[in-house]
């Protein structure tokens, strides 16, 4: 099941933020940890500085010779050759505190593990900060007597942490952090950018070809998309254009259709024009027939036209009534088929009506009836039959003529389309008769369908809706 477009935008945008928080979650973590050993090195950068340590234990060292611990003592008091702020303690062999540059410092607990690493832990200083302090055993000198042996170790301790140092540390943690925050925000609008530019594609596609358009080009089929929702969008919009490449094709046919149709009985009456005027014919009463006869077929034409064109803007005007199917049908054909010397036999039931405007019903049938005749001038027998159900009646208009071949089928209710390719106007008119049908047909509410069966000639099914 493929979620919507909204949704997978959604769930990607939520993952593409995820994914961008804990990568600067990781990253500041790792800038923090460098940033806090850099820090610490700042810190202990100012212990034990060299000359301040050898001359202390050379201090004490004399002291312890002449006075003991009382003398090293004096000389934690005086802090000698120490820089300001600086400190230390003395450890004897327990590495309990016999001396220190300060009282609060006697409290001082040191250990040593078995890496050799000295752990200096005092509760406060003058300041009042805990502290912590490590730092290998090499680092601890001992301190020797006159005879050389040791009596106590000197430890070096560092600076409390100033509160500058506390600043410095918080300032380039958050430097740090806004800048990585701003390049995992960048790549995470690129890559957003890039999701959206894909999923995005199909409408920059529409729109060039909806500008082809305008344009007055028929751009090419655009390729279906994945997403459900341009998927729909764009199979409409091929189909679209390939409506309008059809209704184009047909304008196009339409107007060389029209040409043609005009043109013949225009060529005629100009010929004729053109020869009595040179005294080639005489104007008698067969040249005024040949006339007429032209003028006629141009206003049939210019109807048809009309027809079609209103037929088509949906423009018919109708007067739909009850109408009673079996006798409104005979009342229509019975001197159509008298006048063109055919058979007519009409089976429908006497008690059925149709919603139909009679007018509309007579032009259809007579034009079917005219079709008729003209593909089978003698000898033409029409059957009509109706098969009626609750809602509808269906009325068989059938012939005994050649018929309709099955490459022509899907075309006869097409405007100009003839079977005949020749358009001899002996042969059929100009094509427009079934168009006309179709149109009333189905501007009263009904269908109208070609029936294929076994019996020869050609059956067309109308169906008319019943009153209610």
């Amino acid at each position: 099941m493929r979620h919507s477009l909204v949704f997978r935008l959604t769930l990607v945008t939520a993952a593409i933020i995820g994914v961008s928080f804990a990568a600067w979650a990781v990253i500041v973590h790792r800038s923090t940890s460098v940033a806090f050993i850099e820090t610490q090195t700042e810190i202990q950068t100012g212990i034990n500085p060299g000359l301040s340590e050898a001359r202390v234990k050379e201090a004490l060292e004399e002291a312890f010779r002449i006075s003991g611990w009382s003398g090293a003592r004096e000389v934690a008091d005086l802090q000698v050759s120490l820089p300001d702020g600086a400190a230390f303690l003395i450890v004897d062999s327990k590495l309990a505190v016999g001396a220190a540059t300060s009282s609060p410092l006697f409290n001082a607990q040191v250990v040593e593990d078995e890496d050799g690493m000295l752990h200096v832990n005092l509760e406060t200083r003058e300041d009042g900060v805990a502290f912590q302090f490590e730092m290998s055993s090499a680092h601890s000198p001992t301190l020797l007597d006159a005879a050389g042996r040791p009596w106590g170790r000197l430890v070096m301790l560092p600076d409390p942490p100033s509160r500058s140092i506390g600043e410095r540390f918080a300032a380039q943690v958050w430097r740090g952090a806004a800048l990585w925050l701003i390049g995992v925000v960048l790549l995470a609008m690129l890559v957003m950018a890039f999701v959206l530019r894909r999923s995005l594609a199909p409408i920059d596609r529409l729109t060039s070809a909806a500008r082809e358009l305008q344009a007055g080009q028929m751009p090419d089929r655009i390729a279906s998309a994945r997403e459900s929702e341009f998927k729909g969008l764009i199979d409409a919009f091929n189909a679209a254009i390939e409506s309008i490449a059809t209704t184009e094709c047909i304008r196009t046919q339409l107007i060389s259709d029209i040409a043609h149709e005009l043109r013949t009985p225009v060529t005629n009456i100009k010929g004729q024009l053109e020869a009595c005027d040179a005294g080639l014919i005489k104007p008698d009463d067969e040249f005024l027939g040949t006339l007429k006869g032209e003028t006629r077929l141009l206003e049939r034409l210019v109807e048809d036209f009309q027809q079609l064109a209103i037929s088509d803007a949906g423009q018919v005007r109708l007067n739909l009534q009850s109408l009673p199917l079996a006798e409104v049908v005979t009342n229509i054909l019975a001197p159509a088929a008298e006048a063109a010397g055919a058979a007519l036999h009409v089976e429908a039931p006497g008690d059925v009506d149709v919603v139909a405007d009679e007018e509309r019903l007579r032009q259809i049938l007579l034009n079917l009836m005219d079709n008729a005749a003209r593909h089978r001038p003698s000898g033409l027998r029409i059957d009509v039959t109706a098969e009626v159900d609750a809602q509808s009646a269906t009325l068989v208009f059938r012939d005994n003529g050649p018929g309709v071949a099955p490459v022509d089928e899907p075309y006869i209710f097409e405007r100009f389309y003839r079977a005949e390719k020749s358009r001899n106007r002996a042969t059929g008119g100009a094509g427009l008769g079934l168009t006309i049908v179709k149109g009333l047909v189905e501007a009263m509410g009904g269908s109208i369908r070609y029936v294929r069966d076994a019996s020869p000639g050609a059956a067309f099914a109308i169906t008319l809706p019943r009153p209610r």
